[in-house]
């Protein structure tokens, strides 16, 4: 027999109350009636026989009914074989370990490893431990499958030998996501348990929790009961330590040279003030420059801007701090391509009239791209030029049939032309030009004639979803009535042509688009000189053009910011070469993982284009996050209860359940209501047998 409240035993001692009123001083017996007492001198009763026990029955009964009150509240109850209790309890527990890029700062990986060592070791054998990493992703490293498979005396070397290979990695931290995924993984496990055997889940995070840490995953994230999170804080000092982020991809200033633009932050706790920069080449060995040394107080940043490049350098590496691990920006200086513009007109001026003067003035080049322009007439296309040596051909509408030809092949192999009407159409003209154009277009249903316009007409219906037009999509931009056209040619091609990218008022063709091969032209119903129309003198000009000369359906355009651990998509005919020398390969999304800073190369035959990787710079952030965020956003914290209190949480609980099915203390209070019966019956009877006759 077992009791809920056991020490209502002592309420047992109550028995003695019945044994002391039996003890108490009882008057003598044989007591006579006197009518007078007055001359008689008073004296004591003498005692026979101190502290005698007459009525041991009744003695008895009180006793025993006390007892059995007192064993009711002690709430008793009979234990069976199936309720005995049952193995030791164990927990689930997934050490989450951040992986992240911030993770190789100095010393850090180093304490992480430590503190895994102690979850690992402040594990009981009936624990069920694995190790997870995380970063942008949550990955296992000994998954609770594999550790379940291993004999529970293996199991801690096993784990030991994981965290021991394990390297940090120098991706971005998604902390809310790594915490979600691993609560999920860590309830199916919980789940497997039998109640009986399982105390919770706990996560143990193990982190810096430096950087702009990510957690928007947890904002909506429904937190479940059963796991909990105990963070563990690695110690980053960051005393003394200045971190070294590119603002942006090379570019370039007003003078077209290329720069580079950084960002020096210093940490607030610092005592350092003065760092000084150094260019490295591609052996990591510094190089010559002239770059003073940077003053930057504690707690403050600064923009720094560098245009002389030294051709070598490949990177910029920050000194005069405690931690080198975050002081090294990579850059590719890029090799200006020269490219051409061909201008195809048959006059030789150079003045508002032509084509040509507007377009030669337009910015097409870049840091690396550099255009060249150049006039040519129809006598000097008598083969189709190398589309990757020239990007674009501009034809006004004095073509010649042997140069449109020349065009169309051109356009076949991939290049790109556009062919702006700018004559107006006459009876000596009209045959040549629609000849050339039946030439270009390889079609021989088109037809040309003047337009008749009263005032001018206007750009309508023009489709903004086309790259070229794009840029102008939105409605602060898309106000082309201000464009307006004082003569233009009236276009017929075949209904089995596209609809125009953009036509007039009158809905006549403006701008068509004819894909052919590999390449595009663009016709144009007029010209864009003044005495054509104000397109040239207007804001779309440029934009519009830009768009022509930089479009391209099929090839992936790069980043000019990569940072670790993004992918860059796999290109045609195309290697990439890690910083390391080693070629990569392509991952199930047809993409190559980009997994260290460094500097990539996208090797195509014989030429090498260099990338540069960095680490994202949120990672490089010297602030931390207070670990109490996590319960702000929902997340459970704080250790599960040890497995002695567990256990005897459920011995209540099974007891209580227990207790109240049989619910001995009934059959206690009746018993005692027996007892209390029998001795009061029994003490009348002993009364009026003791009564003296009258």
């Amino acid at each position: 027999m077992s009791f809920l409240a056991p020490f209502y035993l002592l309420a047992a001692a109550a028995i003695a109350l019945p044994i002391l009123f039996h003890l108490i001083q009882r008057k003598p017996r044989g007591e006579q009636i006197f009518s007078s007492l007055m001359f008689l001198s008073p004296s004591p009763p003498k005692m026979v026989r101190r502290s005698r026990l007459d009525q041991w029955l009744l003695l008895l009964l009180r006793a025993l009914a006390l007892l059995a009150i007192a064993f009711a509240f002690m709430r008793p109850f009979f234990r069976s074989a199936d309720t005995m209790e049952s193995g030791a309890l164990g927990r689930q527990r997934l050490i989450l370990v951040d992986t992240s890029a911030s993770m190789q700062r100095t010393g850090v990986w180093e304490q992480a490893q430590t503190l895994v060592e102690t979850a690992i070791g402040e594990s009981t054998p009936q624990d069920l431990v694995a190790i997870y990493k995380f970063d942008s992703t949550l990955l296992p490293v000994v998954s609770f499958e594999a550790i379940q498979e291993t004999p529970p005396a293996e199991r801690p070397n096993l784990l030991r030998k994981a965290i021991a290979d394990l390297k940090p990695s120098w991706n971005v931290t998604d902390m809310g996501r790594g915490i979600a995924t691993a609560a999920e993984t860590l309830q199916a496990a919980v789940n497997v348990q039998n109640d009986e055997e399982s105390i919770g889940g706990e996560i143990i995070l193990i982190s810096d929790f430096a950087g702009a840490v990510n957690l928007s995953r947890l904002e909506d994230y429904d937190w479940p009961q059963s796991v909990r999170v105990v963070s563990r804080l690695i110690d980053s000092a960051t005393q003394n330590n200045a971190t070294l982020t590119p603002l942006a991809g090379l570019n370039n200033d007003e003078d077209n040279e290329i720069g580079l633009q950084l960002l020096l932050t210093n940490s607030p706790t610092s005592e350092v003030t003065q760092f000084q920069l150094q260019f490295l080449d591609s052996n990591a060995q510094v190089l010559p420059s002239n770059i003073t040394p940077y003053q930057v107080t504690a707690g403050e940043r600064r923009v720094i801007r560098l245009v002389d490049l030294p051709a070598q350098a490949t990177s910029i590496q920050l000194s005069g701090d405690s931690d080198p691990s975050d002081n090294r920006v990579y850059f590719a200086a890029p090799k200006k391509q020269p490219t051409f513009v061909w201008l195809l007109q048959e006059s030789t001026e150079s003045n508002e009239t032509q084509l040509g003067f507007f377009v030669e003035r337009i910015p097409l080049g870049s840091s690396t791209l550099e255009v060249l322009f150049k006039r040519i007439t129809s006598a000097d296309m008598t083969t189709p030029p190398d589309p990757k040596e020239v990007a674009l051909i501009i034809a006004d509408g004095s073509i010649e049939e042997n140069a449109a030809q020349a065009l169309r092949s051109y356009a076949d192999q991939g290049g790109k032309v556009v062919l702006a009407l700018d004559q107006p159409i006459t009876e000596s003209n009209k045959s040549r030009t629609e000849l050339a154009l039946k030439k270009i277009l390889a079609n021989d249903e088109i037809q040309l004639s003047e337009a008749a316009i009263r005032d001018y007409a206007m750009w309508s219906r023009i489709n903004f979803k086309h790259p070229i037009f794009a840029p102008f999509a939105d409605a602060r931009f898309n106000d082309f009535t201000k464009v307006r056209t004082w003569r233009h040619r009236n276009i017929t091609l075949p209904q089995s042509v596209d609809s125009p990218l953009a036509a007039y008022d009158d809905g006549t063709i403006a701008i068509q688009e004819i894909q052919t091969g590999d390449g595009r032209i663009w016709l144009l119903a007029s010209g864009w000189q003044p005495v054509e129309s104000q397109l040239a003198l207007s804001t779309k000009f440029v934009p519009l053009l830009l768009g022509i000369f930089k479009f391209s359906g099929e090839v992936v355009q790069i980043p000019a910011s990569l940072y670790a651990g993004e992918t860059l998509p796999v290109q045609p005919d195309t290697r990439c070469v890690s910083p390391d020398d080693n070629e990569i390969s392509p991952n199930n999304s047809q993409a190559w993982e980009l997994t260290k800073p460094g500097i990539y190369q996208l090797q195509v035959g014989a030429e090498s284009k260099p990338i540069a990787v960095n680490i994202a710079p949120r990672e490089l952030e010297l602030s931390k996050l207070d670990p109490d965020r996590l319960e702000q956003l929902g997340v459970t914290t704080g250790a599960l209860p040890t497995a002695e209190l567990v256990r005897d949480q459920q011995r209540l609980m099974r007891n209580t359940e227990l207790e109240k099915q049989q619910q001995v203390w009934r059959w206690c209070i009746l018993i005692a209501v027996i007892f209390i019966a029998v001795e009061t019956v029994w003490s009348s009877l002993s009364a009026t047998r003791s009564a003296p006759a009258t």
